[in-house]
């Protein structure tokens, strides 16, 4: 089944800013719309939903196998695996089967032709291998475990490929014509992790844009010291 999950943000409307003022100087004139447009393309943007994926770990997906269907574990998996995204990216993609047993735990792993096998006797435990280097814990948080799996079948895959299907089931709208608020909404097949995802998505989109105020006042900052520097010497 999939399910759509929403939020909304506030996009970032500094039209009186220096930088605004700066364009309409040189001839260019700039509407609301495009302000607003301008920033929902930032909002779709490859590489900040490539970091939202990544801060996450939304490249990588445990599951165990139901009669009918596999049941994803979205934050529930008694035991997880984890790479860092790099090396998720050079793998492109990987499959983990982990069998657990009175906190001992047997792993196969296959990475396009090459296939590796290791015991551990317990948790938490790391296995180098020449494609990359696994990590296994037992879950984050014990109140959300779900009980009763003892075989749980991880994917891992290229975080630039997952953005892209993030990108794919994001939808992006304004709330209004008067207003500069917009609605996001995402078509997913886990509502917690749907959830999740949307919320990073405005997080680092608030913190991206905050970076970039900061970053134009210290350049600024600069350049008017700069200028005083010239005029007294």
């Amino acid at each position: 089944p999939t399910y759509t999950v929403s939020s909304s943000v506030l996009i970032k409307h500094d039209k009186n800013g220096k930088g605004m003022n700066s364009m309409e100087e040189l001839g260019f004139v700039t509407t609301s719309t495009q302000i607003f447009d301008n920033e929902i393309e930032i909002l779709r943007s490859r590489s900040l939903i490539r970091k939202v994926v990544t801060s996450l770990d939304l490249y990588i997906t445990h599951s165990y196998e139901g009669r009918y269907r596999d049941h994803e574990l979205y934050g529930t998996s008694p035991v997880q695996v984890w790479v860092t995204p790099e090396e998720a990216e050079r793998m492109g993609n990987a499959t983990v089967n982990m069998k657990t047993e009175s906190g001992k735990l047997d792993v196969k792993i296959i990475v396009g032709n090459n296939t590796y096998a290791k015991h551990f006797d317990s948790l938490p435990a790391v296995y180098p291998t020449p494609s990359g280097v696994f990590s296994f814990t037992t879950g984050k948080d014990s109140t959300k475990i779900a009980t009763g799996h003892n075989e749980i079948n991880a994917v891992i895959m290229s975080p630039t490929i997952v953005a892209a299907k993030y990108r794919a089931s994001l939808s992006i709208e304004p709330y209004s014509k008067t207003t500069s608020i917009a609605n996001l909404s995402l078509v997913t097949t886990e509502v917690e992790r749907g959830k999740d995802f949307l919320e990073g998505l405005v997080q680092n989109y608030n913190t991206d844009a905050n970076n970039d105020k900061n970053e134009v006042a210290t350049k600024t900052a600069e350049f008017i010291d700069e200028r005083i520097r010239l005029i007294n010497s």
